[in-house]
């Protein structure tokens, strides 16, 4: 009879469990937490929790002869002009996996010499800083702007990928781009991908 028992408790006590994790997998699809973009900002976390409309679009303009693509997450709330960051991305090429350097700059437009990426940073005061000049275009003037982007991923419907830099501002129309620096470090996204390419 103790057999009968210890065997109908184990019967007992495994439907259980499998009723449990039947009900955690069909109650609990997989979350669009899986999107992110997190990073420091002179030490500190930030982390966005992206969902598929954050799409990273990767498109050609005929007119420039270009590639380009926008890197973007907005804060919980934000109105588009206070608590974003972006990276805006150019290449003569079509994206491939690899790192990008601000500083190599893209040829566009035909006379124009570009950055290869642009770094933008919103705080959630809408304060604005950038990485975003060329050494190239100022060789008597310091300029400091740096940054990279290396593409680790590059799916069907999906891509991932790490990136620093380092951004100068807050930004005024009157005074023009600010002195301090936010050192963005340990960069890192996962998003939805729509490639829009001929």
């Amino acid at each position: 009879m103790n057999r009968i028992v210890k065997k109908i408790g184990l019967v007992f006590f495994l439907a259980t469990m499998q009723l449990l994790t039947s009900c955690s997998k069909t109650e609990d699809p997989a979350p669009e937490a899986d999107y992110f973009m997190k990073f420091r900002i002179n030490g500190e976390w930030v982390e966005y929790r992206l969902r598929e409309y954050h799409a990273v679009v990767f498109s050609y303009d005929a007119n420039g002869g270009i590639f380009s693509s926008l890197i973007q997450a907005l804060g919980e709330g934000s109105t588009g002009s206070s608590d974003f960051f972006s990276i805006t991305l150019w290449s003569e090429e079509v994206f491939e996996e690899r790192t990008y350097q601000l500083q190599e700059g893209v040829r566009a437009y035909e006379s124009s010499f570009l950055p290869s990426l642009i770094f933008s940073r919103s705080d959630l005061q809408g304060n604005m800083y950038n990485a975003a000049l060329l050494q190239q275009n100022y060789p008597t003037i310091s300029v400091p702007d740096n940054g990279s982007l290396t593409l680790t991923h590059i799916g069907n419907d999906l891509i991932e990928g790490t990136f620093e830099a380092t951004l100068f501002g807050p930004i005024s129309p009157s005074t023009g781009r600010g002195d301090t620096e936010l050192k963005i470090t340990e960069g890192s996204f996962r998003m939805k991908l729509i490639v829009n390419l001929p």
